[in-house]
């Protein structure tokens, strides 16, 4: 995985990301455009990558805790934590 310089922090993310933990769907809520939203496990593999979505689907993954990447428009890129359990 290779994280561009400078990602926001989490408490500079106009991205809500909900539930966290979750069980099954996650939203992404935001004020700006998500363009690509990447999900990561521990081991920097991904595990998935969509366009436009403002949801991600986490029926058949492994419980634990994820990292998604999220670019925004303006190139913004924000990094947020996300847990998931059964």
């Amino acid at each position: 995985m290779q994280i561009p310089v400078g990602p926001e922090q989490p408490s500079d993310c106009p991205i809500n990301v909900y539930p966290n933990p979750a069980s099954g769907i996650t939203y992404l809520t935001n004020e700006n455009n998500i363009s690509i939203i990447e999900l990561y496990d521990l081991l920097d593999e991904r595990m998935y990558s969509g366009q436009g979505s403002h949801e991600i689907n986490l029926f058949g993954y492994s419980v634990g805790c994820y990292h998604l990447l999220i670019y925004a428009n303006l190139g913004k890129v924000y990094l947020k934590k996300l847990m998931l359990v059964k």
